[in-house]
């Protein structure tokens, strides 16, 4: 037999092998003689036969609660603060003290999994997810509710880090951009079924079930993650060797202390010695940080990123915009709830359309961008983020509920074009090599961004309302006949989006003049 029929024969045995292939015959002068019809059962199991398969449906999974926990615990809020009678400037908290831990682990989180193996912090990142929602499953009063929540961050932090990663590390590079974008399509599915779910769970079985789902199916993704991944070996005998620990310290230090100050401004006022005094301290860590980073072998945080231009400003637009986005998003379900008077169960149905048009325009964005060129979407997305704030600063107590839903699309519209095309401009500012460290800072951009706009959001409505002589809190509202209440809250609102807005508006403008 000849070398040719041999390979033609061993490439037809091949071929054969695939789910719904077509069999041929390997004698000579016979063609096709079957076609197999394998059940949907046969295709599935030969699926996941492949290893790569099951890496990547776990880390789909896992990336699906934690969204779905996210946008859920925006919906359960107003009735936590209910619940517990407790105002705004506390009630931030169920979702700052999350985001501040994912926040400030994240960057050192990332550089450990490269030094110490992603399957164990990706496994234990779940586990601590499970612990932190069973803590805050049986929270009766604030104090256990937020330790829950900064643990679940911790935990959150250690998935997010390892995720994309573990993913990347078993398909080829011609698999990479289809495999990233299922991952993308799941977060834009969360982000529907988020506030869907979370309000049915609020409505018929109380807050806390919320978490008792998290803790369940982290508890699964742990130990999927377990038998599915497979743990690396460390790349030398002291893996930690090489890890700036100073920049770490210093990194979680700043971002705690800043954000800390931040959050706590509007309770206590911009005045008080103890803001001052974190403000001031934070300066201080964010110079040695500086210092720290430029003279390390291997520095967590390359400070000479930001010599490129179109990098910073990349960051500096995420930071601008998700801070923007994130006040409205925190403090519309209050304004629904309380103000429209709409019910738990219901309101995740009316944030759905604002999540499938993030899941929807998010790669159609994506596409164009790819296509007119990235800055220029990016530019449109902040543009339309600054509109649909500014509309939004015109709901009063008697506005269309459909009018609130309808500019509520507008914003998820905007920051649906920016951040895909934003994060595309900053990786293709920075070498191949150093598209990890840069998407590092794209995390910290977006997650800081999203603690400063629920801090400031909260802040201009708290003061807002305690201009008027009336308390931050909802614990007294029970309809439409808390008139004065209820006024403040609108007012506080309107000037926190207005302001919002404008700084959207200020951003495109910059961006457009300056052709960035």
């Amino acid at each position: 037999m000849s070398v040719t029929e041999s390979n033609c024969r061993s490439g037809i045995a091949r071929f054969s092998t695939f789910p719904g292939a077509v069999t041929l015959s390997a004698h000579p002068g016979r063609g096709v003689i079957s076609r197999p019809s394998p059940t949907g059962g046969l295709a599935l199991s030969r699926f996941l036969a492949e290893r790569k398969y099951r890496v990547y449906i776990t880390t789909l999974i896992g990336t699906f609660i934690t969204v779905v926990d996210a946008t859920a615990s925006f919906v359960a809020v107003p009735t936590i603060a209910l619940d517990l009678g407790i105002g705004l400037p506390v009630a931030q908290w169920v979702i700052l003290g999350n985001m501040l831990a994912v926040t400030a682990v994240l960057v050192p989180i990332g550089r450990l999994s490269d030094l110490l193996g992603r399957k164990r912090l990706f496994v234990a990142g779940y586990a601590i997810l499970g612990a932190g929602a069973v803590l805050s499953g049986t929270a009766t009063d604030m104090a256990v509710l937020i330790t829950g929540r900064v643990v679940m961050g911790f935990g959150a932090a250690l998935t997010q880090a390892t995720s994309i990663p573990i993913v990347v590390s078993v398909f080829s590079v011609g698999e990479r951009g289809r495999v990233l974008g299922g991952q993308m399509g799941v977060v834009g599915v969360g982000t529907v079924l988020g506030p869907v779910v979370g309000g049915l769970i609020v409505g018929l079985l109380g807050w806390r079930a919320i978490y008792w789902v998290t803790a369940a199916i982290a508890v699964a993704v742990a130990l999927l993650g377990a038998r599915v991944l497979k743990r690396r070996k460390a790349r030398s005998a002291t893996p930690l060797a090489s890890f700036d620990v100073g920049g770490a310290l210093l990194s979680t230090a700043f971002l705690v202390v800043f954000l800390v100050a931040l959050s706590n401004g509007s309770r206590l006022g911009w005045r008080d010695p103890g803001v001052l005094l974190a403000l001031l301290g934070s300066a201080a860590l964010a110079a040695a940080l500086w210092w720290q980073e430029r003279r390390a072998v291997d520095p967590i945080l390359d400070v000479r990123l930001f010599r490129l231009r179109d990098f910073s400003v990349g960051l500096t637009s995420a930071v601008v915009a998700f801070t923007a986005s994130a006040g409205a998003y925190f403090l519309l379900p209050f304004y629904l709830q309380m103000v429209q008077g709409v019910r738990p169960e219901l309101l995740g149905l009316l944030l759905t359309p604002a999540g499938v048009v993030t899941a929807l325009a998010s790669p159609v964005m994506g596409h164009v961008a790819d296509r007119v060129g990235h800055r220029r979407i990016a530019t449109l997305g902040v543009a339309l983020n600054g509109a649909g704030l500014l509309c939004l600063s015109q709901l009063g107590v008697a506005t269309s509920l459909i009018w609130a839903v309808l500019l509520f699309m507008v914003l998820s519209l905007g920051i649906a074009s920016f951040h895909a095309p934003n994060s595309s401009a900053i990786l293709a500012a920075v070498d191949d090599d150093a598209h990890g460290v840069a998407s590092g800072f794209i995390n910290l951009a977006r997650n800081l961004g999203n603690v400063i706009g629920i801090a400031a959001g909260t802040a201009i409505v708290s003061a807002t309302m305690a201009a008027r002589g009336l308390p931050p809190t909802f614990a007294a509202v029970t309809g439409p006949g808390d008139a004065a209440l209820l006024e403040g809250f609108v007012a506080g609102f309107n000037r926190a989006t207005l302001l919002l807005g404008a700084l959207c508006v200020v951003l495109a403008l910059g961006r457009v003049l300056r052709r960035v």
